[in-house]
């Protein structure tokens, strides 16, 4: 199940062993306003990439990123010995003009998949969840931001039709903005008016 609320894709994934008869039941053990066998099937926020370097190539001005999915807990509501939690992931882009607004929809034909650093596209299946993973993003034809989200991909090949909220921004093109001055220091303090040096006070 996903879905996506203020700017966040989620999910849940539920499953079970079918009966004689070949039904399945969701039905979670708990309590809820439904009775005892009822409880709720709540979506969860889907994990957004870890984004642990980021390289931007001289000649080009494209981005080469190395990320990573920890593992993910939560959303999962699988019984009966059915082994379907996430088991991969894959990481898409977003690509805007500099300074543009950030991407809100997280459906995911509003985002491109990454091709690996070689060139490759990203396994199938994707990667295994809390693998590096070191993706090229061809965004430096001009002044861009890039934002990366992730999809999760389940058992049998199952995925999500949402992506995760964004990353922070990463600069790309031939033009880097100067970032600003962070250093810690005092406040600034009015100048004082220039003297002649070896002037008597």
């Amino acid at each position: 199940i996903t879905d996506e609320e203020g700017g966040i894709g989620t999910y849940a994934i539920t499953g079970g062993m079918s009966t004689a008869n070949v039904d399945t039941f969701f039905n979670r053990s708990g309590t809820s306003d439904g009775g005892a066998s009822n409880a709720p099937i709540v979506l969860v926020p889907t994990p957004g990439p870890a984004i642990t370097g980021s390289v931007r190539d001289a000649a080009t001005f494209d981005v080469t990123f190395d990320v990573n999915l920890p593992p993910v807990s939560g959303g999962d509501y699988t019984q009966d010995g059915c082994n379907c939690a996430p088991t991969g992931y894959k990481v898409y882009q977003a690509i805007v003009g500099r300074g543009g607004m950030p991407p809100v929809g997280r459906d995911l034909s509003l985002w491109t998949e990454l091709n690996m650093s070689d060139g490759m596209p990203q396994p199938a299946n994707g990667t295994p969840i809390n693998t590096p993973l070191s993706l090229t993003s061809n965004c430096g034809s001009m002044d861009n931001d890039v934002y990366l989200a992730t999809q999760l991909i389940f058992d049998s090949g199952f995925a999500t039709h949402t992506v995760s909220g964004n990353t922070t921004r990463v600069e790309c093109g031939p033009n880097l903005a100067s970032p600003a001055d962070t250093r810690p220091g005092r406040p600034d303090r009015p100048g004082r008016p220039d003297r002649e040096r070896g002037r008597r006070r």
